[in-house]
């Protein structure tokens, strides 16, 4: 079960700064602590809140009738939660934290009382609907491409989102291979193989789970 917690528990210029709804935060928002692997968002459940990450990850995943697991997306901080839910209502996925989490929680009623009356803010949350399908699995990461491919694409995303936030390298990875490799539609026998690759190749680090982007236009030449 997730924790409310006392805010602001981090320095807020920091953890804040690259917030998509900064600019239209509560001054003090709730901010919920999830641990790792625990569910943030159930599938099908009726949406009142969206929810930004302040520190931590999360993954929005569906489940096959198999039972298997597909990851259809990665969330960072900085990042919203909730706005693929706009439409109906409703949660169409289920998002679980990655690592140990802090989400700040805004009711979705207050953004909207806002829109009346400031017109970015109606601008964003256009975009925001407009722009989401953009970042999830089946626009980037079509089977047609190789995995390395996949993969490049998948690091050359991550990269310029994390320099969107202001965040600096080393990053610490927060999904694991298999998870990578479940997004990417591979095995993680393959994402292993290709990150020595991408190593040996220094087009990144990763030591330890802190990943460095050092050639960018080197994983966009793959």
């Amino acid at each position: 079960m997730s924790t409310e917690i006392p805010s602001p528990l981090l320095d807020k210029r920091h953890a804040c700064s690259a917030c998509t709804l900064a600019s239209f935060c509560p001054h003090q928002p709730k901010e919920r602590l999830f641990q790792a692997n625990e569910v943030v968002i159930r599938a099908n459940s009726s949406m009142s809140n969206i929810l930004i990450i302040k520190q931590g990850a999360a993954k929005s995943s569906q489940f096959l009738p198999t039972g298997k697991e597909q990851i259809i997306n990665f969330y960072l901080p900085g990042e919203p939660i909730g706005f693929n839910a706009l439409s109906e209502r409703v949660h169409p996925h289920t998002v679980s934290a990655l690592v140990d989490t802090i989400a700040c929680e805004i009711p979705f009623q207050s953004l909207l009382s806002q829109s009346t009356h400031k017109p970015k803010l109606q601008l964003l949350l256009f975009n925001a609907i407009n722009n989401f399908p953009r970042l999830e699995f089946n626009y980037h990461y079509s089977a047609a491409i190789s995995p390395a491919q996949r993969l490049a694409t998948f690091f050359i995303n991550l990269a310029n989102r994390l320099k969107q936030a202001n965040l600096q390298y080393p990053f610490d990875l927060p999904m694991k291979q298999q998870d990578i490799a479940n997004f990417l539609g591979t095995t993680p026998e393959t994402i292993s193989r290709l990150i020595a690759i991408f190593q040996k190749k220094k087009l990144i680090g990763l030591v330890k789970k802190k990943i460095n982007f050092i050639d960018t236009d080197g994983l966009q030449l793959i």
